[in-house]
């Protein structure tokens, strides 16, 4: 083929498409499916695209197609039962119109089959041939070099080869306009698009890439400033001139802009900020609008952030048993779908996607690789998803991410071996409104089955609040290791509050909290010792709480007795 260069740009391809020759515009070496076999996927759902680049009807008639190995004639496709398929598809005829396609496809696509049969969806026109054996060249690889060879025998377009494509996915031109060099070819964005426009080749087009996608703190408490960033790739022919992305969260819309072109092929960062918010779990739907010399693209990208207490938690780790597993908590008032969720360690492994699993709020699920193994010990069957490649836990060592299916963190857990559990004993959260990082908020199952995977764990306590201030024991044993809950209600929503235990003589002995709670209401553990760290004497105790919520000051104060 020759390419005539007038002057440079664009302009060096005019006279090439004033020709009309034809172009290779798509290969699909990689059916999606096995490639051996009788009558396989890999083999009969190959297929070519060609394109008229001309403002006449283009006679495919007489010319060849060849690769590495074999030169085969182009010839109409004449069963009809390709109609039953595509109805709209133009068959015995060979003729292309001006801008038009026809697919060059395996006279066995037809053929009746249980693997992948007929994937394509083949637009009204599209000319469809067939080479004059049963396969296009010797079948399609990954390094066949093609050419397109007109009745004269001169090759008029080739495609280079050694483009890899994944499983199911076309290799599309990038600018019909532009010779054939690899750097003219990309991966279809969407699979295949025989017999349209290739999913490269529009003039504004851009894409989110999705591991740039992700908020920042990592770990966002309420109240801290956090920014959502991602990057663009501007997939089009155009450079992208301005844009702006729109974060769309409850009633209230964030806005973020780029004025700076980006160039084809080249990448940009957005930074969206959207303050401080309370907590809770945040499912964020952005919109982000470019536009380009002649016309504008949209997407959607959605990311979920998680302020404070997840609605999900870690509540249960046997990380040493000949079956390890983890236990899930949905400690939020909604339905929660663990489809897509999974689990990280300290080294990056990251298991396989949950199931569709929805827990009620209140409900425990199980990820374990061996859920036949939680039925069998405990009795508990039908809470025990499976869940490939859980990450190995270490025993003395540990950080376990529980991460959502767009990578979000909802919970993370860094435990010692000194916190509890063992061998055939598990770790236990005492409570869900404590963070996952307290040391004291875990501890050794005391059940008598070492663990209770999908039961209450054996350390918590009830946690009903009465009142002000209410304890979940009415004394605080030492001996026993367990902390106490002291549970706070204030009413009105978001307060600031601090709790204070003095002795019986009135000294003051440990300043326990001071923080801020976005819902008025929470939970703080109390060990038994003082603000030194030494265990306190048996004794009466006086724990003071004041909190402060809408200008109004509340004060309670309730007596507590320590035992050894």
């Amino acid at each position: 083929m020759l390419y005539f260069h007038i002057g440079g740009g664009r302009m060096g391809f005019l006279i090439f498409a004033l020709l009309a020759i034809p172009i290779i515009n798509e290969v699909m070496y990689n059916p999606a499916g096995p490639e051996g076999g009788t009558n396989s996927p890999g083999d009969r759902n190959e297929f070519l695209e060609i394109l008229n680049r001309g403002g006449s009807p283009l006679n495919l008639s007489g010319y060849w197609i060849s690769d590495n190995s074999e030169v085969d004639s182009l010839m109409p496709y004449g069963d009809t039962a390709l109609l039953r398929f595509a109805p709209e598809a133009v068959i015995n005829s060979s003729v292309i119109p001006p801008g038009g396609y026809a697919l060059i496809l395996d006279p066995e696509y037809v053929e009746s089959c249980t693997l992948n049969p007929q994937p394509y969806l083949i637009p009204e026109g599209t000319v469809i041939l067939r080479p004059q054996d049963s396969d296009i060249g010797n079948g399609l690889s990954l390094s066949d070099r093609l050419y397109l060879i007109d009745r004269s025998g001169d090759t008029v377009d080739s495609y280079p080869g050694d483009i890899e494509a994944p499983d199911g996915y076309s290799v599309e031109r990038r600018d019909p306009d532009k010779p054939p060099e690899p750097d003219n070819w990309r991966i279809s964005a969407s699979g295949a698009t025989p017999g349209a426009e290739n999913s490269v080749s529009r003039r504004v087009a851009f894409s989110v890439i999705r591991s740039s996608l992700m908020s920042s703190p990592e770990d966002p408490q309420p109240g801290d400033d956090i920014t959502i960033s991602l990057s663009i790739y501007n997939e089009g022919l155009e450079p992208l001139l301005y844009g702006k992305a729109e974060a769309f969260m409850e009633d209230d819309t964030v806005p973020a802009f780029f004025e700076s072109p980006i160039a084809p092929d080249d990448t940009a960062g957005i930074v969206i900020s959207l303050g401080g918010l309370a907590e809770g779990y945040y499912e964020i739907l952005i919109r982000l609008t470019a536009r380009g010399e002649t016309d504008s693209a949209t997407a959607f990208v959605l990311k979920t952030v998680r302020v404070g207490l997840g609605p999900v938690l870690l509540n249960e780790i046997m990380y040493d048993d000949s079956c390890e597993w983890v236990e899930i908590l949905n400690r939020g008032t909604k339905d929660f779908d663990l489809a897509g969720v999974t689990l990280r360690d300290m080294s990056g492994k990251t298991s396989g996607p949950a199931p569709s699993h929805v827990l009620a709020p209140g409900e425990l699920a199980v990820f374990t690789p061996c859920p036949e193994f939680i039925a069998e010990k405990y009795g508990m069957a039908a809470c025990a998803d499976s869940l490939e490649n859980l990450p190995s836990l270490n025993n003395s060592h540990e950080i376990l991410y529980l991460l959502d299916s767009t990578g979000t963190i909802l919970d993370k857990v860094e435990y010692r071996g000194s916190w509890g559990g063992g061998k055939g004993i598990s770790l236990e959260r005492f409570s869900p409104e404590v963070p996952s990082s307290v040391k004291s908020n875990w501890s050794s199952s005391t059940d008598s089955a070492g663990a209770t995977p999908c039961r209450r764990n054996s350390i918590s306590s009830p946690g009903s609040v009465k009142g002000i201030l209410s304890f979940s024991e009415n004394y605080l044993s030492l001996s026993s290791g367990k902390p106490l809950a002291l549970y706070y209600s204030l009413p009105g929503g978001p307060s600031k509050a601090r709790i204070i235990v003095f002795d019986s003589m009135g000294r003051r002995v440990r300043d326990l909290w001071t923080g801020e709670s976005p819902t008025g209401k929470g939970v703080v553990l109390f060990d038994g010792k003082d603000d030194r760290g030494t265990p306190l004497p048996s004794g009466l105790y006086i724990v003071y709480f004041e909190g402060k919520t809408k200008g109004k000051l509340y004060r309670n104060k309730k007596a507590l007795v320590i035992r050894r």
